[in-house]
């Protein structure tokens, strides 16, 4: 444009940039550069309103193709997608990256996109610049020292936008934190290099005009050196760059995936199954390469992320035909999931393509085949998977013997390529797996070689870490702890739980983890897999009383109250255990209590619990277990009088006070348990539960500006996400009879709190209902 000023050329950039935009989300990002260049392009004659019109037309056009995989979806037809699913996930996909992940979720992008800018941004902005010329300065030392850093700041900034092509720790790939590669700095940084490395040629490679005697002096003896160095760069970055990076354009573009994809497939019977992943990936890998392996086109490929969802189940009604059962247009609670699942199994073979866990493993046990899985049904009431056969220990042990020089391969070029790397994690979890397998069969020494080569293929599977230091130990036979260390932590670290930890990396199989995962598994409802992550604990370990008691809560939970006395029996009376511990002596009376109500016998459970309180009646510990187990079996009126008599041993007793006001509540004494929250926040003013109990309670009471404050004050400590606090200020609202704030909290609630509850579509009909009226 700036050589022809022909409009033409800016329509043209108009809708090429339009078409841009919808295919990579960091065009959105530049427009405002590309806005500043174009007003500094046509100066004053921006200003035109047909020119600018033509401009939004010609980027209208190009924006349209935001259209084309919507309408190609509609199209279709057979996908669970529809046209306007399509449109919003792309749309929420450039938003996360433009605004969700530098904003909210990596806050410290911020500050490295500004670093990127210095070598992409920054130096296009000076090449925009017309600079003036110092032909006119009569002065020789100012030319020379004008001109001096005029041409530093060239070969600086060439110097700096080179060195980023190799990756250092400032470039854009290294700042990225691996979620992208930010490849439009690197095109803005290459075609400032066109431009530095011409300037260099065209400064460098001339005689100076004045003939000021010094500078000529040393234009002869520096430019031929620049020159010079400049040349040498023109070959030696390509030929470096070609040495860096040929082997990641080898690996990323070698079989490696589809020998793995079509291994995987192999493995699955040539009669079909039904095929689960939880990873989207891994399952259309499969399904790419199921057609060209023995397996036939009869497997049903399953996202079981997905599956829940109503629209997706109808998807595949009309993709498997009649061998996927119909559905309505509810969605599938957990229940159903695994009802589905279980008839399922009656006419098909059922196989997950990873290590799993999870509801489906509640009534699932897995048996290795290969790189696939094999769903049986658990028979009876017995809480173990069966041992795998001889068979299948060796055919899978074989298997893994076979893949020994490939596996070393991938492990030795694992940096070299994101897919291989992706490829590793793949096959480190299923080898630690393996290796779990092959301890519990006793086969330490086959175990340690698959924990130690799971650790090979990905030095950040911290549980094949873990197990191979427990193995270490068992070969000797030794239970030895694990060392913590800073480097171990840190691993284990980036997972809220230790499930996170199991999903990625394969299952722990070390009695401490074992413990903590039977916890977690247990809070989560998972009752069978809980059991069996503190059987198993108990297996390597007989006396872990961690173990002992964690099984003995699951018996309870799993409806076994015989088998969980039996246990608590042995560890009262066990010589080691030590029932001066309070708490210990407390667990097991609340538990022996449990058990006898498990088995309907509530005043047997009652009585333990009065007897023992009764034996130490200044025992404030077994006061708090009697009341909670009031609490529990819904008698609020023996629970406020248990609270009672604690609150006489210890007044300003924090868990009794809030349970007192809690058990007020639930009987509907507001007055009453406003005042002792009211006693209990002076005593601890950051009680947040307490709070919010108190809120809830001056709603309910009809103190409206008193539980406003109280929401309005746990808003400034606690995450925007907390959906309960907007819940109850959209109530105050509505009794204030102020429907623009009604309004505002609802959709905030809305925007926060989990769908599918009750509660949740009961918001969604006020909230269109107080829109309605608005209207």
């Amino acid at each position: 444009f700036r050589v022809s000023n022909r409009e033409s050329w800016l329509l043209k950039m108009s809708l090429v940039y339009g078409l841009a935009v919808t295919n990579n989300w960091a065009m959105v990002g530049f427009f405002p550069f590309f806005l500043v260049a174009l007003i500094w392009i046509k100066e004053r004659s921006f200003f035109n309103y047909r020119f600018i019109l033509k401009m939004i037309a010609f980027g209208a056009i190009g924006l349209s193709f935001y259209l084309l995989l919507p309408i190609v979806v509609g199209a279709v037809g057979n996908s669970e997608h529809t046209f306007m699913d399509v449109f919003r996930e792309n749309r929420h996909f450039q938003k996360m990256y433009l605004f969700d992940i530098p904003f909210k979720q990596y806050p410290v992008l911020r500050s490295h996109l500004f670093v990127m800018a210095l070598t992409s941004i920054l130096p296009l902005l000076l090449i925009g610049i017309r600079w003036p010329s110092f032909r006119g300065d009569i002065s020789p030392s100012g030319t020379t020292v004008a001109t001096f850093l005029f041409r530093l700041m060239h070969l600086v900034l060439l110097g700096l936008c080179l060195w980023v092509f190799f990756d250092p720790l400032f470039s854009p790939r290294s700042l990225g934190y691996d979620l992208t590669p930010f490849l439009t700095f690197y095109y803005l940084t290459a075609l400032s290099v066109g431009y530095f490395v011409g300037f260099v040629l065209l400064v460098f490679g001339r005689p100076p005009v004045q003939a000021w005697s010094r500078a000529v002096g040393i234009s002869k003896m520096v430019d031929p050196i620049v020159l010079g160095i400049v040349g040498v760069a023109i070959v030696a970055v390509p030929i470096g760059l070609f040495r860096k990076n040929f082997p990641i354009i080898r690996a990323n573009n070698s079989d490696a995936l589809r020998q793995y994809a079509q291994r995987t497939a192999d493995g699955l019977p040539e009669k079909g199954a039904v095929v689960l992943s939880d990873d989207p990936l891994r399952l259309y890998l499969v399904q790419a390469a199921a057609p060209s392996s023995k397996a036939t086109a009869k497997n049903i490929f399953v996202e079981t992320g997905a599956l829940p969802q109503a629209s997706y189940q109808n998807f595949l009604r009309r993709r498997y035909a009649e061998s996927w059962p119909a559905l309505g247009t509810n969605a599938l609670n957990e229940p159903e999931l695994i009802q589905r699942l279980d008839t399922l199994s009656k006419s098909h073979a059922i196989f997950y393509l990873h290590p799993s866990f999870g509801y489906y493993f509640e009534k699932f046990y897995a048996i290795p085949h290969k790189l696939v899985y094999e769903l049986q049904t658990y028979t009876g009431t017995n809480l173990p998977a069966p041992p795998l056969s001889p068979t299948v220990i060796a055919e899978n042990q074989t298997f893994w013997n076979s893949q020994d020089n490939e596996l070393f391969t991938l492990a030795r070029t694992a940096n070299q390529s994101p897919e291989i790397k992706t490829l590793n994690v793949f096959y480190s979890r299923a080898l630690n797996n393996w290796g779990v397998e092959l301890q519990k069969a006793k086969l330490l020494k086959e175990a340690g070689a698959a924990f130690a080569q799971a650790y090979l293929l990905n030095s950040e599977n911290a549980v094949a870490q873990i197990n191979q230091q427990f193995n270490a130990g068992l070969q000797k036979g030794e239970i030895r702890p694990i060392e913590a260390n800073e480097e171990l932590e840190k691993k284990l670290g980036q997972y809220r739980v230790l499930q996170g930890a199991l999903n990625w990396n394969g299952p722990f199989d070390e009695p401490a983890f074992c413990v903590q995962l039977g916890e977690e598994f247990g809070r989560g409802g998972n009752l069978r897999q809980s059991a069996q992550f503190f059987l198993r604990a108990l297996e390597i370990s007989p006396q872990n009383f961690g173990a002992r008691l964690g099984l003995s809560k699951s018996y309870i939970e799993l409806k076994r109250p015989d088998d969980a006395m039996k246990l608590i029996s042995e560890l009262r009376n066990d010589p080691k255990i030590s029932l001066l511990n309070t708490n210990i002596d407390l667990e097991l009376l609340r538990l022996e209590a449990l058990s006898f109500l498990a088995k309907n016998d509530f005043p047997t459970a009652e009585k333990t619990l009065v007897t023992a309180s009764q034996q130490k009646p200044k025992d404030e510990g077994r006061l708090a277990v009697l009341a909670q187990f009031y609490l529990d079996v819904r008698r609020p009126t023996n629970a406020i009088e248990t609270v009672q008599r604690q609150l006489q041993l210890s007044p300003e007793n924090p868990n009794a006070l809030f349970m007192y006001a809690v058990l007020n509540m639930q009987t509907g004494n507001f007055p009453a348990a406003i005042e002792t929250l009211n006693h209990l926040l002076k005593l601890q003013p950051d009680n947040q539960n307490a709070l919010l109990n108190r809120a809830i309670s001056n709603l309910q009471s009809g103190k409206l500006d008193d539980a406003k404050r109280d929401y309005e004050s746990l808003l400034e400590v606690v995450p925007p996400s907390a959906y309960q606090i907007y819940y109850g200020l959209a109530k105050v609202a509505e009794k204030q009879k102020n429907g623009p704030n009604e309004i505002k909290n609802y959709k905030l609630y809305l925007k926060h709190a989990p769908p599918g509850t009750r509660e949740f579509s009961e918001v969604q009909a006020r909230l269109k209902t107080l829109e309605h009226s608005k209207n």
